[in-house]
Order: C-alpha cells, then structure tokens, then sequence
C-alpha cells in the first residue's frame, strides 16, 4: 500500500516513532527541541529549567541503557532506533545538555557499521542513517551525493531526511529562500553554474521565471553545471 504521492507507509513507519509505545529516545528528542526553543528565551525560565532537568535524566536513562556496541536493544526498538537515539542525544548536547563524548562516538561507530552493511539499492535506510550522523557533521558527503543521484526515485521522506542531512552539512548548493509574504512553492529543478551560483526556477506567485542566487565566495565549489531538487 503507498500515500499517494507521499511514498510508503512503511517509509514513514521506519522512521517515525511507533504508535505502541515510546521510546527515551523519542521522548529526548522533543524535550531537546523545546529546550533550544525555551534556550532563545522564548519561555518562561521556570520551563527551561523543567526542560533542561527532563532532558538530564533521559540523557542519562539513555546513556546507561546503551548496548556494549554502541546501539540500544532493549524496550521498544526498531533496527534505526540507535539512529533516532543519535540525532535525540546531539540535539540534548546543542541544547546545553553534557553528553558523554564515548557514548557518541561508539553510537557513531555503529551507525557508520550499519551504514556500510546495508544493502546496495536501500535508499529509504540510508537516509536515516546519514541523517543522524550529520546531526554531528559525520556523515559522508560522498554517500550523500551518491543517495541525491537516485532522488528522482525516492520517496518523499527520504527526500526530506537527505535535504536535511545536506543542510546539517553546510551544503550551501541546496539554499533556503524565505517568502514570508507568500506561501511556499515547490521548484522541480535547480542549478549551479560553472561559476558557483545558484539559478532556480519559481512557480504559481509572482515572481514567476528563472531567478540568479550569487553565492558567496567560500561557498562556491567546482560542481559546475551541477543540477539539484530544490524546495520552496
């Protein structure tokens, strides 16, 4: 069975947390999330510290649940739950929470271990791996661009966790162009040229044609004639 034009469901069941039940890592994520919000001072001080308290005791239920090969197999599991544990606990440590660094980086291992033995043609897998370690800035740029040559047939979840992984990369080529007075388009087709610059294309709203993004120097690269998806 497939959502039409959304991919399959077990696409999405792979990477959304299971309806039966939770997960700590699941719950950190959200806690991390709120607190980042709650950190720019967003909220009142009393939930910050309620956040940050919250995420304190699932970084440590997390951390000594962990398996000796840097995964979790206990309680609700799927096989990428180590891949959501990951990215929960980078986003608890970029939100003020410490982490133990050998607890990162035996997760890390894992996930670069399931990564290399996943099969040849498993997009939808991939991408969730990739995602989690670029969360942390480890994931390959090489498998990343290898995923994107395939983007024309994978499904939209997979999609999205690749853009993201690029984004956490620093990939400036797949830019972000705010219309806040307009509703988002979505552009099948983008390019950077020989010289490093980004055309897109825009539909629906005015403006409507091909539009020239220069981009700064230390962003340019020599993927000239580069084709790229881009969202609106």
């Amino acid at each position: 069975m497939a959502l039409r034009n959304y991919g399959s469901l077990r696409d999405y069941a792979r990477i959304m947390p299971p309806i039966w039940g939770g997960h700590p890592a699941n719950d950190l994520l959200a806690t991390a999330t709120a607190l980042a919000y709650a950190n720019n001072g967003k909220a009142d001080d009393r939930y910050q510290r309620r956040l940050a308290e919250q995420a304190r005791t699932l970084v440590a239920e997390l951390v000594t649940s962990q398996a000796e090969n840097g995964s979790w197999n206990s309680g609700i599991t799927s096989e990428f739950t180590t891949a959501r544990a990951f990215w929960a606990l980078i986003e608890a440590r970029n939100a003020g929470i410490a982490v133990n660094k050998a607890s990162l980086d035996k997760t890390a291992d894992f996930l670069l271990n399931q990564l290399k033995n996943l099969g040849a043609n498993d997009s939808d897998s991939k991408a969730i791996v990739l995602h989690a370690l670029s969360t942390d800035k480890r994931a390959d740029s090489a498998a990343c661009n290898r995923l994107y040559r395939d983007r024309n047939s994978l499904g939209s979840a997979t999609l999205a966790l690749l853009t993201r992984a690029f984004y956490n990369l620093d990939r400036k080529e797949i830019a972000l162009l705010e219309r806040p007075n307009a509703t988002a388009q979505y552009v099948s087709r983008g390019a950077v040229d020989k010289n490093g610059d980004l055309f897109f294309g825009n539909v629906g709203m005015a403006p409507v044609g091909i539009f020239k993004l220069q981009m700064p120097e230390e962003c340019k690269n020599d993927n000239a004639h580069l084709p790229i998806r881009m969202w609106g």
